[in-house]
């Protein structure tokens, strides 16, 4: 049937062409157009084909145009996962990197709380020992660098205080005013010293006197 409709089609074209000649040449145009049936025909089939030809050519570019564009929101949508990924990856490692620096932050804030405890309690004052301290008579052993002449009057009244602590049981607020200026002038003597004096001897005189300061705070037992 598309055959018979094809043939037909052929036929009117190369009709019309040889019509077109016959007026051309009647009204005395050049012409262009077939001048037999037979031409009009070959000429009709060759302008079918064509276009079909064209019709297919468009249609490959069309389909062409397509797959390009689909390979392109292809690419542009790998393209943008590609980025969030990147971006992600970064971002974990940002936060990753800041989790790690406050971990070693704390580490050092535990490290510098403790060794400032350890300092505070080291340098915080005690009671005198047994060996320091007789707390029966409240006799009181001196430090090698104190038992020089020089702190003799400091010692003794030193000595009067601490006996006088032993007895009663401790010492009221003004004795204990003395014994912590007796104990200041001593410390400072020592200072007016240093540089002649061992350190180790040094350091030891002057944690006893603090020691011995704290101790009169605190009742006789």
């Amino acid at each position: 049937m598309k055959s018979l409709v094809l043939i037909g089609l052929v036929a009117a074209i190369g009709a019309l062409s040889v019509a077109s000649m016959a007026d051309a040449q009647y009204y005395g145009y050049p012409s262009y157009h077939a001048s037999t049936a037979g031409e009009g025909y070959a000429r009709g089939m060759a302008d079918v084909v064509r276009s079909r030809g064209a019709a297919n050519l468009m249609d490959s570019q069309a389909v062409m145009n397509m797959t390009q564009a689909d390979r392109q929101l292809i690419d542009n949508d790998l393209a943008r996962t590609q980025a969030y990924f990147e971006i992600r990856r970064i971002k974990d490692e940002a936060a990753a990197a800041k989790n790690q620096q406050n971990r070693e932050l704390a580490k050092k804030r535990d490290a510098n709380r403790s060794t400032w405890m350890r300092q505070s309690q080291a340098n915080r004052p005690r009671r005198l020992s047994v060996n320091e301290l007789n707390p029966v008579t409240g006799e009181l052993t001196w430090p090698h660098l104190l038992q020089g002449p020089d702190f003799a009057n400091d010692r003794e009244g030193l000595d009067r205080a601490f006996a006088s602590r032993a007895a009663a049981g401790g010492l009221s607020y003004e004795d204990q005013q003395k014994v912590a200026q007796i104990a200041d002038d001593l410390s400072a003597l020592l200072k007016s010293r240093i540089r002649d004096l061992p350190a180790r001897d040094y350091l030891n005189s002057h944690e006893f006197l603090t020691n011995l300061v704290y101790e009169s705070r605190s009742p006789s037992n």
